[in-house]
């Protein structure tokens, strides 16, 4: 009989050690926020707050780690008994944070386009343990560099200069170029791998390939018919862009004395589209 007490005994203190660590976790949580967005160069904020049963609760590690990495291991951001590691780039989403302090959000300084992917938090506390995962995804803001207001001169040439934007650590692939006067009429186009263009308009650098920022607008031989708005559209790899710019056109003194016979935007148009359409070479990038 006392055998049997003794070993009802021993079941019921191993039953209640045995559970001590798995009841603790279900008096920490883990709250986060599933999926974010960010910009390359720009701030990123992996939300993640701690939720306890008591609010007397002390925080005893942390460790924020890539799970899509080959050294998915290592902490970005650690935690433990008071000491705390940082990767350069990955900090406390709070200057002053604690071990009181339930909000343990991870933030990326300065965001790059290799830092997309999975994310894990594991959080320690006197009170149990939690853990969760997190994605964050990176784009990059495409823009194009224009002035706003061009001037030429009837007879001459004249730059309308629109640059991509670099972006730091980052290669952009051009993918299609479009100017268009007037918002119907197109004067150049460059899709990839093919440019075409109607007479009197190509790119600014000869030798243009599609890993060349500059897609600058060169009209050869400005005439009245040439002034309105153009725009540019603009395709890469990692996003697009589109800005429109106006010219105006002042007439030469020769042109001012004789009748302009040159042929219009339109006439040119249809004739780029016939057999007489301008097809340029692109020496493309891989």
């Amino acid at each position: 009989m006392n055998m049997n007490r003794n070993t009802i005994m021993t079941l019921v203190t191993s039953l209640v050690l045995f559970s001590i660590p798995f009841a603790s976790t279900k008096f920490v949580k883990l709250l986060c926020k599933d999926e974010h967005n960010s910009l390359v160069g720009q701030q990123s904020l992996l939300e993640c707050n701690v939720k306890a049963e008591n609010n007397d609760t002390t925080i005893t590690g942390i460790c924020w780690k890539r799970k899509t990495t080959e050294n998915e291991q290592q902490c970005l951001l650690d935690y433990n008994e008071g000491n705390t590691s940082l990767t350069p780039g990955f900090t406390f989403a709070e200057p002053d944070w604690n071990n009181r302090n339930l909000n343990v959000s991870l933030l990326l300084t300065n965001t790059k386009m290799e830092d997309k992917g999975e994310y894990e938090c594991v959080v320690r506390t006197d009170r149990g343990h939690a853990e969760a995962t997190v994605s964050l995804s990176v784009t990059v803001s495409i823009n194009l560099d224009c002035k706003n207001e061009y001037h030429g001169v009837h007879g001459k040439q004249v730059l309308l200069e629109c640059i991509v934007k670099p972006v730091n650590g980052v290669d952009i692939n051009i993918l299609a170029v479009k100017w268009k006067i007037k918002g119907n009429v197109t004067l150049l186009e460059y899709k990839k791998p093919n440019t075409s263009a109607i007479p009197g308009f190509t790119f600014a650098e000869p030798d243009w390939n599609n890993i060349n920022l500059n897609v600058s607008l060169l009209l050869t031989n400005t005439t009245m018919e040439d002034e309105g708005e153009y725009e540019c559209e603009l395709e890469t790899d990692l996003g697009t862009a589109k800005i429109r710019v106006n010219l105006s056109v002042t007439g030469s003194k020769i042109a001012d004395s004789t009748k302009d016979n040159s042929p219009s935007i339109t006439n040119r148009a249809l004739q780029a589209t016939g057999s007489k359409a301008v097809h340029l070479s692109i020496n493309e990038s891989h």
